[in-house]
């Protein structure tokens, strides 16, 4: 992730897993110990709070500054949002 934002991230146990989120910008991924990223269409670009990742990286939970919560239990291919 980049620039001049407050940015939220979350790691697996053993660090090969990442989740990230800010203000304004989509939920980002990496799946190899943050070498690359990959912004995800799929979460949509809102107002995140804070972000988990599951230790396998499947499971992705993304809370709203506004309230409410975006679930993937795909590694980000879709979410629910509740």
């Amino acid at each position: 992730p980049s620039t001049a934002r407050s940015w939220s991230v979350a790691s697996s146990p053993s660090g090969q897993y990442l989740a990230a989120v800010a203000f304004s910008e989509q939920i980002r991924v990496s799946n190899d110990f943050g070498i690359t990223w990959t912004a995800l269409a799929t979460g949509g670009s809102t107002n995140w709070y804070d972000i988990h990742i599951s230790s396998d990286g499947q499971v992705i939970q993304a809370a709203r500054s506004s309230g409410g919560i975006s679930v993937s239990t795909n590694a980000g291919a879709s979410f629910t949002t509740y």
